[in-house]
């Protein structure tokens, strides 16, 4: 669990970080900034006030899975028994706090890299964080998933 907790205050300093980079910016920061790319750049434009958006929907997302989380026994579970029901349990709370902040991480690595697109910055470093992000939280995801599924009783 220590790692999780690691993971937790990582993931906050990220998000203040993050905050902290869109205050400091938002005065040179261009009234329209590209929004969407296709294969000769910059398609579409919209207001900078929506680099505040992904990063609200990333704080409700955590707000709404930690929610959740509160009461791991009402997660559905495969091979759940009487005798490994508070392993189950566990592996429950792991999960949330994995899937939650790398919720978050993947809203703010792309509002990243939407904010260096406005800064005329390159985009990979951002962009390949949030594929690194949604990597790591599928690979847990299908861990958890066969760890129940071949659980003892």
């Amino acid at each position: 669990m220590k790692f999780l907790q690691f993971f937790s205050w990582g993931t906050l300093l990220v998000f203040l970080i993050h905050v902290g980079y869109l205050i400091y910016f938002w005065p040179i920061l261009p009234a329209e900034i590209p929004i969407n790319y296709g294969a000769g750049g910059p398609d579409s434009w919209g207001s900078k006030a929506l680099l505040c958006i992904m990063p609200g929907i990333g704080v409700v997302m955590w707000l709404f899975i930690h929610l959740i989380s509160l009461n791991p026994e009402e997660f559905n579970y495969i091979n759940l028994t009487e005798e490994n029901k508070h392993l189950q349990f566990k592996m429950g709370r792991k999960l949330s706090i994995v899937v939650k902040n790398c919720t978050v991480l993947l809203f703010i690595f792309g509002n990243q890299g939407m904010l260096a697109g406005a800064l005329n910055e390159s985009q990979i470093l951002p962009l390949s964080l949030v594929a690194i992000s949604l990597i790591g939280m599928m690979s847990y995801l299908f861990y958890a998933l066969f760890w129940s599924a071949t659980l003892k009783t």
